[in-house]
């Protein structure tokens, strides 16, 4: 996907601002820290590479989704959420790491949660809470997107019901134009 995107897009990378990554722990959810794949915790150096290969700007990485299923145990994740965070975590492109999920209730995301169905903390939120904190302070630029200004025709996807609801909402679809 994200190889296809400056093809259809030509200068697509130079208009964004960061990478959003789900950086999972694959296969399984269950990999250490040390495992250093394209699919593992560390995928986020793959992926902002690829995009910085398109682009002539350093791109902040957001973690976005990251996690291991309690398969592992309870005392190994919690080992390996300290260990990602002091290691491959701390990679100063990281803007921000928010691991998945804070509470999941029941159903299948339970696997992830940090903290137990009574909202007593799992040993993995302990782990986390535990580490030092810095305090955020991004960098915003002159520019709220990218460097570099590149003409595109892109389609605009609306949802709209009818046509009087697009007319309303004053959006066209410019490949029907």
């Amino acid at each position: 996907y994200m190889r296809e995107m400056p093809r259809a897009l030509p200068g697509i990378f130079n208009q964004i601002d960061g990478l959003s990554s789900h950086s999972y722990p694959n296969p399984a959810f269950s990999q250490p820290p040390s495992t250093t794949t394209p699919q593992s915790a560390i995928s986020f150096r793959y992926e902002r590479d690829l995009a910085e290969s398109f682009s002539i700007k350093k791109l902040p990485v957001f973690i976005t989704e990251t996690g291991w299923t309690d398969s592992v145990g309870d005392e190994r994740r919690a080992e390996f959420y300290k260990q990602a965070f002091e290691t491959l975590w701390s990679d100063p492109g990281i803007v921000a790491v928010t691991p998945f999920l804070l509470r999941a209730g029941s159903g299948p995301f339970k696997q992830f949660t940090f903290l137990n169905d009574d909202d007593s903390p799992t040993k993995q939120y302990e782990a986390v809470r535990q580490l030092p904190k810095i305090n955020g302070r991004p960098i915003l630029g002159q520019r709220v997107l990218g460097t570099e200004n590149v003409p595109i025709s892109a389609p605009v996807v609306y949802f709209a019901q009818n046509a009087k609801e697009k007319e309303r909402i004053g959006v066209t679809n410019i490949l029907q134009n």
